[in-house]
């Protein structure tokens, strides 16, 4: 197997492994077109911006755990930098990005537990409050 191949199939699993969890959860909430689009962009997704999303969120929970350790009123260099780090992130991800996007995906990281779990969990304390913040803040701006 090449590693195009294995990365592919990686993705397929990811996929299948979302769809199972999710499926009929993200199609109440969306409809099937953008579900599509969301999975093909997964699907689409090379080893390179692969490897640039998993960057960006090193470099978000670096720049949340130093907002963590030092706290910093918006706006500031840190907070600017964990901003585009997620924005990275999310427009490697997802299938458009605008503001408004961004800031409705950070009120549903407060909303769900699990969201909150897996940004909370990451980081040295929790984050997701304050992810949200930055977001409304750099987004809006």
């Amino acid at each position: 197997m090449t590693d195009q191949e294995k990365f592919n199939y990686f993705k397929q699993q990811k996929l299948a492994e979302n769809e199972e969890k999710y499926g009929q959860e993200i199609r109440e909430k969306y409809d099937e077109e953008a579900v599509q689009k969301s999975n093909q962009k997964w699907l689409d997704l090379t080893p390179e911006q692969f490897e640039t999303m998993q960057q960006a969120e090193e470099k978000l929970i670096q720049a949340l755990d130093n907002l963590l350790s030092h706290p910093q009123e918006l706006p500031n260099d840190t907070a600017q930098m964990a901003f585009e780090a997620h924005k990275t992130w999310l427009t490697t991800v997802a299938p458009y990005y605008n503001a408004t996007y961004h800031r409705n995906l950070a009120e549903m990281y407060q909303a769900d537990e699990r969201f909150r779990a897996y940004y909370d969990e990451k980081t040295i304390a929790p984050s997701t409050d304050l992810l949200a913040e930055i977001i409304q803040y750099y987004a809006g701006n």
